[in-house]
């Protein structure tokens, strides 16, 4: 098969797989088997990861080098403490890896199948498809507003927007996932369709969709007008507003309110650091899913199964927040490696992405920082939202020689 009839399968593979991600939620209220999307792709993710490295004898690029190391190091780390520490069966245990590294091995996917097989060739069918989404979105959101189909509430004396989606966060996401996408295959950066999208982010009222949108804007902004990449400078600059305008919510859930489940999980998890350091209490046992499913004793032991969210047969607020479950259960030295990760994703986008590439630039970059900014209030790396944005952070950027924008047709 010609390396153009492959790129056009990529494309079209991906196009299934952005309707898919975008509704899961709302897909998976009536087909069960939907909620398992996120994982099966990263189940294809790690067999072609797996079939890369054994293709190419073991030698992989030095980013991919050093992921890998880091992942394994988690891995032993965490499987070395559920041993040990006996707080999580081995199965819920391997339960819980997978989950944590689905965004690693999504990512590896995306950069394998986009390596040789240039999907941006076909930028044009992907916008068109975006904008049928975006149009879904749209009527619904105007509908919702005139006849309330979808009453969720008020924030701020305004209704808050969630569509036919489960959670407001979660059209929050599907946006973000729509917005970096339409960055990435539109002809220019500033269009009405991007405009619109940020609309229905911020329509959600999620102080982190607020957040992510102002990111995104001020990111577009500077690297289209100066042409320049993002500096660690005008990171932190950007972080530092991003922390002015959201300081009232965290004020509220981890200062004002004195039990609330994101407080008591990030000074526990601090805790657990301390006392099992340098690593943690091991996979599946604290602040995600997992733990609250088979109910972890690390709960009672530190003292806070009894709060409100955290109780066992009602832990529905144990993964309100992503980094207590990388500090409790891996430890100092887990949570340098994990970081070491998304530092080494960062450090890519810089070395990779050309200033002539500047739409796909500032999507990944888009990605990163939201996936970041969300961390705060939700386990935003192993949460369904990660994969579409895994996508785009792994997508190579070359356009191949030979491989014109003519084959779209």
């Amino acid at each position: 098969m010609s390396e153009k009839n492959k790129s056009k399968i990529i494309a079209y593979i991906y196009i299934l797989l952005l309707y898919l991600l975008i509704f899961q939620n709302f897909l998976q209220s009536f087909i069960e088997v939907f909620q398992y999307l996120d994982e099966a792709i990263a189940l294809l993710g790690l067999f072609v990861l797996i079939y890369d490295i054994i293709r190419k004898k073991g030698k992989v690029s030095r980013s991919f080098f050093i992921i890998l190391v880091c992942l394994l190091l988690i891995f032993i780390i965490g499987f070395y403490a559920v041993v040990t520490n006996k707080y999580q069966t081995i199965n819920y245990a391997l339960i819980d890896a997978f989950l944590l590294f689905k965004f690693f091995f999504v990512y590896f996917l995306s950069c394998i199948m986009t390596k040789k097989n240039n999907i941006l060739a076909f930028s044009k069918v992907i916008y068109f498809h975006l904008k049928i989404i975006l149009i879904i979105l749209t009527i619904f959101t105007i509908a919702n507003y005139i006849f309330k189909i979808y009453p969720f509430g008020e924030r701020y004396g305004i209704m808050v927007n969630k569509l036919f989606f489960e959670h407001p966060t979660y059209l929050a996401g599907a946006c973000i996932a729509l917005l970096v996408n339409f960055i990435t295959f539109s002809d220019k950066i500033s269009n009405k369709y991007i405009i619109l999208t940020l609309l229905i982010l911020i329509s959600t009222l999620r102080v982190k969709a607020i957040g992510g949108a102002l990111a995104i804007l001020m990111i577009a902004i500077y690297v289209n007008q100066t042409n320049k990449k993002l500096s660690i400078i005008k990171l932190s600059i950007i972080g530092i507003l991003i922390i002015i305008i959201a300081y009232p919510q965290f004020e509220y859930y981890f200062l004002d309110i004195e039990g609330s489940a994101r407080r008591v999980l990030t000074e526990t998890s601090v805790e657990i650091a301390n006392d099992n350091f340098p690593i943690g209490t091991g996979f599946g046992t604290f602040a995600n899913f997992v733990s609250g499913e088979n109910y972890s004793p690390v709960y009672e032991l530190y003292g806070i199964s009894n709060v409100q969210g955290l109780e066992e047969g009602k832990a529905n607020f144990l993964s309100d927040t992503f980094w207590p479950m990388i500090i409790g259960q891996f430890g100092y030295l887990g949570t340098i490696l994990y970081l070491t990760c998304l530092i080494t994703i960062f450090i890519k986008i810089q070395k990779d992405c050309k200033i002539e590439q500047k739409k796909i630039y500032i999507a990944k970059f888009s990605a990163l920082i939201y996936l970041l900014i969300a961390s705060s209030a939700e386990p935003s790396f192993v949460n369904p939202i990660a994969i579409p944005l895994a996508l785009i952070l792994g997508m190579q950027s070359e356009i191949k020689k030979g491989v014109k924008k003519k084959d779209e047709k």
